[in-house]
């Protein structure tokens, strides 16, 4: 995805995923030279717990929901960003949310 854009070109990130009707949505976005990046769209649906592949940062970029840490609950909205450590396990619950994950 990110390749087949044009070095120098205006866009938005959070266009480049797109809500299904209650699903979570994972799309890759960058996976090269060492970096991952994936988008995630959630449309009233859940991400069940679930260890963190690697270091990571989860960054919200539209809606609002519930982020299960470790066994703690925090509500995340637009602009909220937490730090995963690889193998912390973790849930993601909303009724519209898009946030991406950057991997260390």
């Amino acid at each position: 995805m990110f390749n087949t854009i044009a070095a120098g070109t205006e866009f938005s990130l959070r266009e480049q995923v797109k809500y299904e009707k209650d699903k979570a949505v994972k799309q890759p976005f960058i996976d090269q030279n060492g970096v991952k990046m994936l988008l995630v769209a959630i449309d009233h649906a859940e991400l069940p717990d679930h260890p963190a592949p690697a270091d990571a940062l989860f960054i919200v970029m539209e809606g609002d929901g519930e982020l299960t840490y470790e066994g703690k609950t925090v509500k995340v909205k637009h602009g909220t960003s937490v730090k995963f450590a690889k193998g912390a396990i973790h849930s993601v619950k909303a009724d519209k949310l898009k946030f991406m994950l950057l991997f260390a």
